[in-house]
C-alpha cells in the first residue's frame, strides 16, 4: 500500500499589495521527497500523516511540500512552478494506492482565484477516479465545490488556535487506508450558507464557535459518519468563495452525507447574529490595561501576520505611550532596524523609526532613541503544539530595544506570533510587562496564555481588520451575511 503525501499551502490575502512569489515558499517550508520525512515529529498535519501512514503498515511517499507565511496573492509564475514541481514528483513516484495532501484553503493565484481547487483537480486528474484522496483543511479555508468534488474527504482542523493539526494528520492517514482496504467506501457532502465569520468570533473555545464544534463532534459518534467539519472561512481573500461552510464525510455503506451537511449548515445560519464582532476601539482597549492588575495581551487584530499583515503596524504603541501604560511589550518587523542594532552591538543607543513603513501598514512610525538590549540570529524552536504545529522557526536576525517603559523585540522575516519563544530567547521576560501587543486574533493565545492574565482583541485598522464593512469586495458571493443585512436563505 503506498500513499502519496503533499501539500502546497498559503493562506492569500488578497488586501496585501505585496505578491508571494517563490522565494517565500523557500523561506518557509521547501521540502521534496524523502527530506520531508524531517516532519515526521511535527505538531502538524504532515507530522500525523508521515506517521499515521507507517503506524498502519502502509509506505509514506513524499512528494512536495511548499509552504510560505500568510501574505499576498500567489503569483501565475510561482504557482506554475510549484504545480508543475507537484506533477514531475507524482510522475517520479510510480504507482500509487492513495493521496494525503494537505491544501490551506484559502490560497489565492494570479491566475486561479480557487488556487486550491485547482491543484486539487489536476491530482484527481492525474491519478484517476478510483484511487482516494483525502485532504486536510486550515478552518480558515473558502471551501468551493471545486475543493469538495475533486477529493473524498477534506477534514479541517477543529480547534482555533490551531493545536489540533497533528492529530486531523492521523484522522486523515487513517480513513485512507481503511479506503484503500476496502473498509469503508468515503462519501463527502458540503453545506454553503450566504454567511461569513467576523474573524473576532472565531475563537473555538468559547461562544457559539464553541458550541457549533461541539454540535459537530456529537454528529461524528453517529454511525457511519466519519469525520464532521466546520469551516469558518477566511474574510481577507476576495473571491467568489468567501465564506463559512459546513462539511461531513460517511461511509456511503452506511449513511449519505448531504442531509448531516445541511444540518450544521443550518446550525450556522441560525447562529449568524451571534457570530457578528464585537469591537473594543483602541484607546478604550488601553484604557481598560490601565485597570487591570497582571499582564494584558491587546490582540491587534488589523496587523495580524498570520492572516497576511505586514506587521510593522503602530497604532497599538501609540496609544500605549499616549495614555503612559506600561511597561509594555511588543514585536514588530523592521529589518532595517535590527540590522542596524546588530552592527551599533548591545548597550548601544540608535535614534530609529519603528513601524510604519512596510506595503499595507496603518500608523506613524514610533520614533525615539532606543537602547539595544540583546541579539539573535532569529532562530528557536517550539516543542508543544501551538497554532501551525511548526516547531522550528527563522525570523532572521532580532534584537530587544527600549525606550520610555516600551521593550520592541524588531525581527527581520515575517514569522507571526506563534510562540512565546519568539521573545524569550531572547531573554525577555514575558510576565514582566503590564501589555503585550500581539499581532494577531486567536492564534497568539496558545502561546501566551501562560504568561497574560487576559486578552482583548482590539478593533486596530489595516488589513486584516476585524469589521469586514471596512473593505471593498468586488469579487465575494453576494448577498452575504454579515454584509448584507437582510440576507434571507432557505436551505
Amino acid at each position: 500500500m503506498r500513499i502519496g503525501i503533499a501539500s502546497i499551502a498559503l493562506e492569500a490575502n488578497t488586501f496585501n499589495p505585496l505578491p508571494t512569489r517563490l522565494e517565500n515558499f523557500q523561506e518557509g517550508v521547501f521540502l521534496r521527497g524523502e527530506d520531508i520525512w524531517q516532519l515526521e515529529p511535527a505538531h502538524h498535519e504532515l507530522g500525523g500523516f508521515l506517521a499515521g501512514v507507517k503506524s498502519q503498515g502502509a509506505e509514506a511517499v513524499p512528494l512536495l511540500v511548499a509552504a510560505a507565511a500568510p501574505g499576498g496573492i500567489v503569483t501565475a509564475e510561482t504557482f506554475d512552478d510549484l504545480r508543475h514541481r507537484l506533477h514531475a514528483e507524482f510522475e517520479k513516484a510510480g504507482p500509487l494506492d492513495g493521496l494525503l495532501l494537505a491544501p490551506h484553503g484559502a490560497m489565492v493565484a494570479e491566475n486561479a482565484p480557487d488556487a486550491d481547487g485547482f491543484w486539487l483537480r489536476e491530482m484527481r486528474e492525474r491519478c484517476g477516479p478510483d484511487i482516494p484522496i483525502v485532504a486536510t483543511i486550515d478552518p480558515h479555508a473558502n471551501l468551493s465545490p471545486m475543493m469538495v468534488n475533486h477529493t473524498d474527504a477534506l477534514i479541517a482542523y477543529k480547534t482555533n488556535p490551531h493545536i489540533d493539526q497533528r492529530a486531523r494528520g492521523l484522522e486523515a492517514a487513517g480513513l485512507i487506508v481503511r479506503a484503500i482496504r476496502g473498509e469503508i467506501r468515503l462519501q463527502q457532502a458540503a453545506s454553503f450558507p450566504p454567511l461569513a465569520i467576523e474573524i473576532e468570533r472565531q475563537f473555538t473555545s468559547e461562544g457559539t464557535c464553541a458550541e457549533l464544534l461541539e454540535m459537530s463532534r456529537q454528529m461524528q459518534k453517529e454511525p457511519g459518519i466519519l469525520s464532521c467539519s466546520i469551516v469558518l472561512g477566511f474574510p481577507y481573500a476576495d473571491v467568489a468563495e468567501m465564506g463559512s461552510s459546513a462539511i461531513v464525510v460517511t461511509d456511503e455503506k452506511v449513511t449519505s452525507p448531504q442531509t448531516h451537511a445541511d444540518e450544521l449548515g443550518r446550525a450556522l445560519w441560525e447562529h449568524r447574529h451571534s457570530l457578528k464582532s464585537r469591537l473594543i476601539s483602541p484607546a478604550d482597549a488601553v484604557g481598560q490595561v490601565a485597570q487591570k492588575a497582571g499582564t494584558t495581551c491587546l490582540l491587534d487584530m488589523g496587523d495580524n501576520v498570520g492572516g497576511g499583515s505586514p506587521g510593522d503596524c503602530t497604532t497599538l504603541f501609540h496609544e500605549l505611550r499616549a495614555q503612559q501604560v506600561g511597561p509594555a511589550l511588543g514585536v514588530l518587523i523592521v529589518p532595517q532596524a535590527a540590522h542596524q542594532a546588530h552592527q551599533a552591538g548591545v548597550g548601544a543607543r540608535l535614534s530609529l523609526q519603528l513601524g510604519g513603513q512596510l506595503a499595507g501598514t496603518s500608523g506613524a512610525p514610533l520614533c525615539g532613541e532606543f537602547r539595544v538590549l540583546a541579539l539573535s540570529d532569529g532562530r528557536f524552536s517550539e516543542d508543544q503544539p501551538r497554532h501551525g504545529g511548526q516547531q522550528h522557526f527563522d525570523q532572521g536576525p532580532s534584537a530587544v530595544l527600549e525606550t520610555d517603559g516600551m521593550t520592541i523585540v524588531v525581527i527581520s522575516r515575517r514569522v507571526p506570533p506563534f510562540s512565546l519563544k519568539q521573545v524569550t530567547h531572547l531573554g525577555v521576560d514575558p510576565g514582566k510587562f503590564r501589555a503585550i501587543v500581539a499581532k494577531g486574533v486567536h492564534a497568539p493565545v496558545a502561546a501566551y496564555a501562560s504568561v497574560c492574565s487576559r486578552f482583548l482583541r482590539v478593533n486596530t485598522p489595516g488589513i486584516t481588520a476585524a469589521d469586514m464593512a471596512q473593505f471593498t469586495y468586488e469579487y465575494r458571493r453576494r448577498p452575504l451575511f454579515p454584509c448584507e443585512e437582510g440576507t434571507v436563505w432557505k436551505p
